[in-house]
């Protein structure tokens, strides 16, 4: 049986695609949990035109994202936190914090793309990582100072 794919299914393919399984899987899984509907001519058509459009979108997606990565590529942040004598954070520096420095520099991103190699507890230099869509990254340079 042809079937649509109308969501990502791991280890069969991606919404949109059109996928010949057999019937047991499509009549008992697939279709009845929303995952496929079967294919017609007038639905391979139109997903054909679907996937072209979000092709599109995904090359104006990444023009962007390669535009903001240079942008913010090299960028260096401060952040005051309250430390002991020794140079130990009393708390440490979070993702969201990160982001929200850079958001009052005018680089609008979200904290999941703040990828933190390990936590933040002292003073001093660190490299972190913004991770954006389609494999791009940044790196930025966060000086944690004492307040």
């Amino acid at each position: 049986m042809k079937v649509i794919l109308k969501k990502d299914v791991q280890n069969l393919g991606n919404m949109g695609d059109v996928k010949e399984i057999s019937d047991g899987y499509a009549r008992n899984f697939l279709i009845p949990g929303g995952y496929a509907e079967v294919a017609t001519k007038i639905l391979i058509v139109k997903s054909e035109e679907e996937k072209t459009k979000r092709s599109k979108k995904a090359e104006e997606d990444l023009k962007v994202a390669e535009e903001i990565a240079s942008e913010i590529e090299g960028t260096s942040i401060t952040l005051k936190n309250k430390a002991d004598e020794k140079g130990k954070l009393y708390a440490a520096v979070k993702a969201e914090e990160i982001s929200e420095e850079l958001i009052s520099q005018g680089f609008n991103l979200d904290k999941s793309k703040v990828i933190l190699k390990e936590p933040i507890k002292e003073l001093g230099e660190y490299e972190v990582i913004i991770d954006f869509t389609h494999g791009l990254e940044a790196k930025i340079k966060l000086i944690v100072i004492s307040e």
